[in-house]
């Protein structure tokens, strides 16, 4: 049996995690994740492995990103951390709200699994 996540610890991470989404700051979410990584965002599309793929994404993703706020509280089970969160992007001049819920599988302290769920419906004009 897996032992619990530390709720403290999970929702620093992802404290943490929502902040550098909206500075923009790849590298520092990348620190987040281990070295070998897995990333699947959104479900359905080609997990990326490592980092170096992870700050790739992130890279190529944030800019337009205005804020990033809970839903509501995150959810920890075992190793694993659920958050529903939206996401205020701005693309070519039209502002968006995102509505997402990303799954985190935490071991030392890093990220080792993200999964996002989201899709277009879930995008609403501004």
């Amino acid at each position: 049996m897996s032992t619990e996540l530390d709720i403290s610890l999970a929702q620093r991470l992802v404290d943490e995690y929502l902040r550098l989404l909206v500075v923009a700051d790849a590298e520092g979410i990348g620190a987040l994740y281990h070295p070998e990584a897995r990333l699947e965002d959104p479900v359905g599309t080609t997990p990326l492995v490592g980092r170096e793929a992870i700050v790739g994404f992130y890279r190529s993703g944030l800019s337009g990103i205005e804020a990033a706020e809970l839903s509501g509280p995150i959810r920890v089970a075992g190793s694993e951390v659920a958050f529903a969160f939206t996401l205020h992007i701005k693309i070519k001049d039209q502002s968006f709200a995102m509505d997402i819920i990303d799954v985190f599988v935490i071991e030392a302290e890093q990220i080792v699994s993200m999964r996002a769920f989201w899709s277009r419906a879930n995008m609403r004009a501004l």
